[in-house]
Formats: structure tokens, sequence, C-alpha cells
């Protein structure tokens, strides 16, 4: 069987598959990364796994900011923070009240009222210890990242594959040179001779 003549490849595709996404990938990378390391320590001030969680409700609200100078927590009805109290039961029954360790900082939790229920963990040790849940939050933030993540590596693959591309288009045009006698490739891509309409005469032949 007659193999098939080399064809030239066209290359500007290959370019784009292995240089967008890499683009793309670097400065996504470059955001991602800090992002996630500032969520991943932010697990240090969450409640402990092994703490007991229950639904509270909240207590009380009270507006306050952070003195610029001191960074003592100060009442402020306009401050943009809240310093929130809560009650819940804890497993033996008895009721305890608590407010938050978070003090004015934060700021979603203005937008709870008196009687809002809330997510709490506790000491079971303890029961005096406790604060407010953020796990579930912190939970899905991190799966986020994730997914973010995994999008990034898909944009690094595609570039990779673009470059073994690029690698192969070169080496077939070359071998698409050499079978032209080292002339350059015609510009539509086909192969010398064969171009529609046309064909390649027979050499004249003197007997």
């Amino acid at each position: 069987m007659q193999s098939k003549p080399p064809r030239r490849r066209r290359l500007l595709w290959r370019y784009l598959l292995a240089l967008v996404p890499g683009t793309l990938a670097v400065p996504l990378l470059g955001v991602a990364l800090p992002l996630w390391g500032f969520f991943g320590m932010s697990v240090t001030a969450l409640p402990s796994e092994s703490w007991t969680r229950v639904t509270g409700v909240v207590t009380s609200l009270e507006r306050g900011t952070r003195d610029a100078g001191e960074g003592a927590l100060v009442h402020d009805p306009a401050g943009e923070g809240c310093l929130l109290t809560y009650a819940f039961v804890d497993g033996a029954g008895t009721e305890r009240t608590a407010s938050s360790g978070w003090g004015y900082e934060n700021s979603e939790w203005c937008g709870l009222a008196v009687g809002s229920p809330i997510d709490v963990a506790y000491d079971p040790a303890d029961p005096s210890h406790s604060q407010e849940d953020g796990r579930d939050a912190w939970e899905a933030s991190m799966a986020v990242f994730d997914l973010v993540f995994a999008g990034i590596a898909v944009l690094f693959a595609l570039s990779a594959v673009g470059t073994v591309l690029v690698v192969v288009g070169h080496v077939g045009n070359r071998r698409f040179r050499a079978a032209a006698g080292g002339g350059e490739p015609p510009a539509d891509g086909s192969t010398p001779g064969a171009r529609e309409g046309t064909s390649t005469p027979p050499p004249n032949v003197t007997v």
C-alpha cells in the first residue's frame, strides 16, 4: 500500500491552544493561592470538630467598631460590626448564654435580629466554652477552591497538549519541506503537485 505524502500542518490553532489556556491559568493561580492560604489558616479560628454543634438563638446585638489607635472595642451605634450575644441548651438541658469571641469585627452578624437562629458549637467537656460555628461556611469556601484549582489544572493540561501539537506540527512541516525539495510549502496546506484542479506533469522523456 502506497503511503500518503506528508501534508503541511497548520500551526495557528496549535499555538493558540498552547498559549491561551496557560496565559489564563497563571494569573488565576496567582490570585487563588493567597486566598486559599488565607482561608486555610482561618480554620484555626473555628471550633474543634470534637465540639458539639447545636442551634442557638440570638439574644442581643450591639453595634460597635474597633478603635484605630488602641484596638479596643468601642460601642458605636453607627459601627460596621456587631457584638453578638446568644443562648443555647447544652446536652444536660442547661440553658447557657455567651457572647461572640470575635467582638465587633464580624459585620455579617449585623444582619441578624434578636430571636434569629444561629449555629453554635460548645465543648462537651466544658459547655461554658462555646462560639458561633462557621465550619459549614468554611467548608463551602474550601469546596469552591477545589473547583477553581481543578479548572486551573485543566487549563495547564490544555496548554501542555497544545505545546505537544506545536512540536508535532513543526516536525511534520519539516518532513513536508523535505519532500518538496526544500522549498516553502504551499500556503493552502496542500502537498506539492496535489492542489485542487492541478497535477504534476510527467517529466519529458527523450528517446
